[in-house]
Order: structure tokens, then C-alpha cells, then sequence
């Protein structure tokens, strides 16, 4: 409640209204670039090698690698207004997020937990260093955006210590992972609209 309305104050009613809109936006592209590859990784833990985490990991890279470079030329190409470029800029740091989440939520469920915590308590503070010193402008919609998230993404990886493996392997497990997730993903695609739609 405490980051919300601190949030809301600081930009204001328009610029708000415009991280909403994006936000909403992000979490249904986020679900569909994912592609569900999040959920396989519970699947094929328990039935792969050790080794499989440091695969997992590295075809999770090459996947984030492989959008940095398709939405960067996106960007390039289609030139968009600033709502659909935070989006495109956003999805490939928002899809390794959720990937790692997950992958920690697996490995370490209680360290999600705190890192959760200790993301909420960071961004409370770093909105109320800014709410005194700055003016809200839309270049604080991408840092609130992803303040939390990349924060959260850094402890996460750390906690884990995994280390990613790129060889020929690594495709192996990504063409796997993808097939398992595609039906995963329409199923989270389809509640997200649904969710979107009732909530308008």
C-alpha cells in the first residue's frame, strides 16, 4: 500500500496511468515469450541429470540473447511511441525474471520469499530518496517498472550459484523446454486475457 501510493503520488495521475497501461501490457507479451518454458523446468528436473540446471540456465540466456536482438531491431524498424517501446524494451529482462523466479521458487522456495521482501522494502525506500529530490518525468516509469525486478533478479542469481552451459546440449534442452511449454502458455495467455477483460 505504502510503495503504491508513494508510486501514485510521485508521477502523478497521467504518467500513472500510463505505467498501468504498460504494465498490463507487459504481463501478457511476458506470458507469451515465455512460452511456458518456466513450467518445464519442474518437469524435467526431477527427471534429468544435476547437470541439467546449467543447461536449463544457458538456454534460457540464449533465449533472452535471441530477443535482445529481435526487439532491438523492432525497435530500430518500427520506431514506436514511448508506451509500446518500454514494452518491447522490457519483455526480454522481464521474460529472464520470470524464468530464474521460477527456477529459484524450485530450488530455494524459501529464499523467493525473502528476496521478495527485501525488493519491497528497497523500492520503498528508493521512492522515498527520490519523492523529495526529483521530478516525475516517463524515463521513471521504466526505472519503477524494473527497479524491483532487476534488484530481485541479481539476488537471485547469486543465491542460486548456477553455472549456464552453451554447447550443443543446450539447444537440445531449449527445443524441449519449448515443445513442453507451448500448452502451458496458452492456458496462462488465456487467463491473463481473461483476467484483463473482467477487470475492464
Amino acid at each position: 500500500m505504502a510503495i503504491t501510493s508513494l508510486q501514485t503520488k510521485f508521477l502523478g495521475e497521467t504518467l500513472i496511468g500510463r505505467l498501468s497501461v504498460i504494465t498490463s501490457s507487459t504481463t501478457i507479451w511476458n506470458t507469451v515469450f515465455v512460452f511456458g518454458i518456466h513450467q518445464a523446468y519442474a518437469y524435467y528436473r526431477k527427471r534429468e541429470e544435476e547437470k541439467f540446471k546449467s543447461y536449463y540456465l544457458g538456454a534460457t540466456i540464449v533465449l533472452f540473447i535471441f530477443y535482445i536482438v529481435m526487439f532491438g531491431t523492432a525497435m530500430l524498424v518500427i520506431k514506436p511511441e514511448f508506451n509500446n517501446a518500454v514494452v518491447i524494451l522490457t519483455i526480454p529482462i522481464l521474460f529472464l525474471i520470470k524464468v530464474v523466479r521460477y527456477i529459484t521458487l524450485i530450488e530455494e522456495p524459501k529464499t523467493k520469499n525473502k528476496v521478495e521482501i527485501i525488493t519491497s522494502v528497497a523500492k520503498l525506500i528508493f521512492l522515498l530518496s527520490i519523492f523529495f529530490v526529483f521530478e516525475a518525468s516517463k524515463i521513471w516509469i521504466i526505472i519503477l517498472l524494473l527497479f524491483e525486478e532487476i534488484t530481485a533478479l541479481i539476488m537471485y542469481l547469486i543465491k542460486l550459484k548456477i553455472r549456464p552451459i552453451i554447447d550443443k546440449q543446450t539447444f537440445v534442452v531449449l527445443k524441449k523446454t519449448l515443445i513442453f511449454g507451448f500448452f502451458p502458455m496458452i492456458n496462462l495467455l488465456l487467463n491473463s486475457l481473461n483476467f484483463s477483460f473482467s477487470s475492464s
